[in-house]
């Protein structure tokens, strides 16, 4: 299940860990979060706000739990192996 978009239900979201470009107006983040006491890592796309001047995140991503995280590494090694 990925997590809801909106700030309310996330915390210790703050700051991206990384953000990967993709457009002017869309960006991917990486974040840590941490949800109904479960911690995990984010990737979500965001846009840009253009009225505020800020990005706001989208319903477009994915969260998984940390205790994923080595399978998700693994999975990202096989995919840099076939580039």
């Amino acid at each position: 299940r990925a997590m809801p978009a909106n700030a309310d239900a996330q915390t210790n979201a703050d700051q991206p860990i990384a953000v990967i470009n993709r457009n002017p107006t869309q960006q991917v983040q990486v974040r840590l979060n941490e949800f109904k006491g479960k911690r995990y890592v984010d990737l979500r796309t965001f846009y840009l706000d253009e009225e505020e001047e800020v990005y706001k995140p989208t319903k477009k991503g994915i969260s998984i739990p940390v205790e994923l995280f080595e399978e998700l590494k693994a999975a990202l090694a096989k995919v840099e192996a076939k580039l």
